[in-house]
């Protein structure tokens, strides 16, 4: 069924990011080198120590993520250990909080086009 797999693939891409931003393995370093801090900087025009991923508070990060992706994790996830080294994949996609696949599109708009972005910029690394 459409809907379901749109649902599935909104849920891996979710889980996906968080990881990546979250997370304490070498495509997690590389992605915070070659992406978030590029793009803080061209955003945000501050001074590069100031996006350190040192200085960035995870679980404050964690939060904001939650906020702005429109997305809840059971409770119990903000007690892991982000940016922990060797930890690649702390979030699980069982670790999502239940939201219907009704919402998908009002909160994925875009989906299909974040999937084939990230698709295409995995293939690289």
């Amino acid at each position: 069924d459409k809907e379901m797999s749109a649902f599935a693939t909104a849920k891996q891409e979710v889980v996906a990011i968080f990881n990546l931003v979250l997370g304490g393995g070498r495509k997690s370093l590389q992605y915070w080198d070659e992406v978030v801090v590029p793009e803080a900087l061209r955003r945000y025009q501050v001074n590069a120590s100031w996006v350190s991923r040192r200085k960035v508070n995870p679980r404050a990060l964690y939060h904001a993520m939650e906020y702005h992706c429109g997305v809840r994790f059971r409770p119990s996830t903000q007690m892991r250990l982000f940016f922990h080294h060797g930890w690649s994949h702390p979030f699980r996609e069982d670790d999502l909080s239940a939201f219907t696949a009704t919402t998908t599109e009002a909160l994925f708009p875009f989906l299909a086009l974040i999937k084939k972005s990230w698709v295409d910029r995995l293939r690289l690394r």
